[in-house]
């Protein structure tokens, strides 16, 4: 075999070797991913630190004054 096919199969298994970690250390992370989702819970049991932006003074129209909002 020549050198040139030697150095062009050396090249190869590097790729498939490289490739073979890429895919693992993805495998990885999307397993550390769905972990974390599962610890998570439910969305809707997660409480939200501010309300929903549709409760904004904004959304109450021009007229609507921050008293308004904060007397909730």
């Amino acid at each position: 075999m020549s050198s040139a096919m030697q150095q062009r199969k050396a090249e190869i298994l590097a790729k498939r070797a490289k490739l073979a970690e890429l895919k693992r250390q993805r495998e990885l992370r999307q397993k550390e991913f769905s972990q974390t989702r599962a610890n998570t819970g439910d969305a809707s049991e997660v409480e939200r630190p501010f309300p929903p932006h549709s409760w904004s003074p904004m959304s109450l129209g021009k007229g609507a004054s921050a008293q308004v909002y904060l007397s909730f």
